[in-house]
């Protein structure tokens, strides 16, 4: 974990500790994660694979403040984020944290452009217009600004993920999850998306991804392998 945070040259973007996860189940206890740790440090792309009910999403969804560990500490941009309440993991989540699902999440009654304003505004970090103005320039660099007045429904898939991307990224998080980003999409979208994020990589970006795709990882700096809920190995992708 050590040599993530000084290939970055500063101290870890995600830092997980000990995180332990069991979900209650009608036959017996479910336990998704037995003890987590893992550093990302700043600009890395790191995937996360492993067999269906290893702890992938579980994971994420904690790293996201969307559930709570039973055990152990994350801390996000140097902020623990573990123990706070709801109001605070929002705002937590608003400041650092864009989230890119596999089935895109949109609201199908926006516009494209809508879709991509409403985290900025919602999170009070803009005025409506500076958020518009952010908005065009990320459909525009996603090559969707000729899309910007259509609905979601009659869009690709390859061009519903993108504008997904460009909602997780308009308050500019310091880390960006995504959770099967190409599972929902057929070849030719996938390979786009795949584009888009690596990209984002050379920019800069800090990207965390969960997949079942050996090709999609392949693009990593590193791609950790979970197994029954542990981290089984660490092994380096081509990203680094």
């Amino acid at each position: 974990m050590a040599e993530a945070t000084e290939r970055g040259g500063a101290g870890p973007v995600l830092a997980v500790r000990g995180v332990r996860r069991t979900f209650e189940a009608e036959l017996a206890p479910v336990r998704a994660l037995r003890g987590v740790d893992l550093d990302v440090a700043p600009g890395e792309l790191v995937a996360v694979m492993g067999p269906s009910g290893c702890g992938k999403s579980t994971l994420l969804n904690l790293v996201a403040g969307l559930d709570a560990p039973d055990e152990g500490e994350i801390a996000i941009a140097g902020e623990v984020i573990t123990g706070r309440d709801a109001d605070w993991l929002a705002h937590m989540r608003r400041r650092h944290v864009g989230i890119v699902f596999q089935f895109f999440n949109l609201l199908d009654g926006m516009t494209a452009l809508e879709n991509v304003v409403l985290p900025a505004v919602v999170g009070g970090r803009s005025s409506r217009r500076a958020a518009e103005g952010r908005a065009r320039d990320l459909l525009d660099l996603l090559g969707l600004a000729d899309r910007a007045g259509e609905v979601p429904a009659v869009l690709s898939g390859g061009q519903r993920q993108r504008l997904a991307i460009a909602r997780a990224l308009a308050n500019e998080p310091t880390l960006l999850l995504a959770d099967e980003p190409t599972g929902a999409l057929d070849s030719e979208g996938g390979h786009e998306v795949l584009e888009l994020f690596r990209r984002l990589h050379l920019d800069g970006q800090t990207i965390v991804m969960v997949t079942h795709a050996e090709e999609v990882a392949a693009g990593a700096d590193r791609i950790v392998h979970l197994r029954d809920g542990v981290v089984e190995s660490v092994t380096p992708g081509d990203g680094r």
